[in-house]
C-alpha cells in the first residue's frame, strides 16, 4: 500500500494503482482495471451539514438516485450512483468538519461491479490531515 498526502486529505492506495494530481483533483485507478476514482476537496469557514451535501446533490436525487448515508474513515456523509449514456457513476459527498470531499467512480456500464470491493476498501482509509 501507498499513502497519498493532500492539504485536507490522505488515503492508501494499492501498490499497482496510480495516482495523478492536477489542481484540486486527485484521480485514482489500477494499471489494469476498469474505472477512476475521482477525489476533489473544499473547505468552508464553517463545518457544513448533511443537508448541504443533498443540496449539492439535488440533480441526482430529484431524478430518483438513492441515497445510502456511509462512514468512511473520518469522513460522513452519503453515496448514489447512477447511469448516464454508457457510463456508471458512483458518487460519494463526504463530510469532517469544515472539509468536504466530492468523490466520483466511473466505468463503463457493464463493469460497474467489478473494482467494488477494492474501491470502498480505498475510501475506507481516508482520514482528515
Amino acid at each position: 500500500m501507498k499513502t497519498i498526502v493532500t492539504t485536507y486529505w490522505q488515503i492508501d492506495i494499492p501498490d499497482d494503482w496510480v495516482d495523478e494530481h492536477e489542481g484540486d483533483v486527485v484521480s485514482l485507478y489500477a494499471k489494469q482495471g476498469v474505472g477512476t476514482v475521482q477525489i476533489s476537496a473544499a473547505v468552508q469557514e464553517r463545518p457544513l451539514r448533511t443537508s448541504d451535501l443533498r443540496n449539492i446533490a439535488a440533480e441526482h436525487i430529484e431524478a430518483g438516485a438513492k441515497t445510502e448515508d456511509i462512514t468512511l474513515g473520518d469522513f460522513q456523509g452519503f453515496t448514489l450512483s447512477y447511469s448516464s449514456d454508457n457510463d456508471y457513476w458512483r458518487e460519494w459527498y463526504l463530510l469532517a468538519e469544515e472539509r468536504m470531499l466530492f468523490i466520483t467512480y466511473d466505468c463503463d456500464l457493464g463493469d460497474e461491479g467489478q473494482e467494488e470491493d477494492i474501491v470502498e476498501a480505498i475510501l475506507e482509509t481516508l482520514l482528515c490531515k
